[in-house]
């Protein structure tokens, strides 16, 4: 019975070990690149969320010469999906990017004292639903730095035509804030399952002898 109770002690206080933080911060088009010709889906005004769940498993404390940030930051993994116990989106009017449209190996958020402090991040996604989209960066080939909705053709096989936006990330506003331990992982499942079964076997061999 001891062991029991130490195994399910060890499986809880290894879920309670890793954290899980939650993002949010919103973003609006301030101004139009190119004025000859209009957006289809996107105007001046529209707002972007940027939302994120992420595990301390994704957390550096090294400085970074791609994202230039030095401590206190996390990476979204590319791939990471828009929902889930871990995840990774921005929803913007009728489109959501993901990590996957990365060119890169997947955003970056600075953060401290409870707020966003940085983006970095170079979005291309396929096909012509999504525009293009950076943000931290200095320079992206041709494109130039700045945060920014623009044309991605050229890159990949981003076929999106839009005249470009300036994007305003509201970093006062933000939110980045620990939710508690994360969910554990599957073989952690796993022992807690076993462990409740042995300790209900248990009971059950108690009861029966007290009643023999």
């Amino acid at each position: 019975m001891r062991f029991v109770v130490a195994l399910l002690a060890a499986v809880v206080a290894s879920s309670a070990n890793a954290a899980t933080y939650f993002a949010e911060i919103h973003g609006t088009l301030t101004s139009q690149i190119d004025t000859s010709f209009n957006d289809p889906k996107l105007k001046v005004g529209d707002v972007l969320t940027l939302t994120a769940r992420l595990s301390d498993e994704f957390l550096n404390t090294n400085y970074d010469p791609y994202t230039g940030f030095a401590d206190h930051y996390i990476v979204a993994p590319w791939g990471l999906p828009t929902t889930g116990p871990t995840f990774f989106r921005i929803d913007g009017p009728n489109m959501t990017w993901a990590s996957v449209d990365d060119i890169s190996n997947g955003p970056a958020i600075a953060f401290e004292n409870g707020k966003i402090t940085g983006l970095r991040f170079a979005f291309a996604p396929d096909g012509d639903s999504r525009p293009a989209m950076q943000a931290g960066v200095e320079t992206t080939g041709q494109i130039g730095p700045g945060d920014k909705i623009f044309d991605g053709h050229g890159l990949y096989l981003s076929t999106y035509t839009t005249p470009g936006f300036n994007i305003s990330w509201d970093y006062a506003g933000s939110t980045f804030s620990e939710i508690g331990g994360a969910v554990p992982e599957p073989t952690s499942w796993a022992m807690m399952i076993a462990g409740f079964g042995a300790v209900g076997a248990t009971m059950r061999r108690r009861r029966h002898w007290a009643v023999s």
